[in-house]
């Protein structure tokens, strides 16, 4: 009589073993948002001229609400009127550095 060995698995992925790359990113940006609460726009005002610069704001169950990309610049114009009344998120990258904030939508 012939006795085999074997391992059975299941309900879980066995790790792989890959290593990622991972692009570190500085929280050292600088940024004043005004006026928080807004009613229709608000505008960030950056420490210095970014180049590439990407405004993301997501509601608190973490839904995307507005993403916009920026170039050159030190102020941000955000218009959002169609931002329901509530708190948000906003997250803004600018050349490897990220700022992250509560922003108010009022009437």
């Amino acid at each position: 009589m012939k006795t085999s060995v074997a391992t059975v698995s299941q309900g879980f992925v066995n790790p792989t073993k890959i290593a990622y790359a991972v692009e570190t990113i500085t929280t050292d940006l600088v940024v004043t948002i005004y006026p928080n609460p807004f009613v229709e726009q608000f505008t960030a005002t950056l420490d210095k001229k970014y180049n590439n610069i990407q405004v993301i704001i997501q509601n608190v169950a973490g839904q995307l609400m507005y993403n916009s990309s920026f170039r050159n610049s030190a102020e941000l114009v955000v218009e959002t009127p169609t931002l329901s009344i509530q708190t948000y998120l906003i997250t803004i990258l600018a050349d490897n550095k990220v700022f992250n904030a509560k922003l108010i939508k009022q009437q």
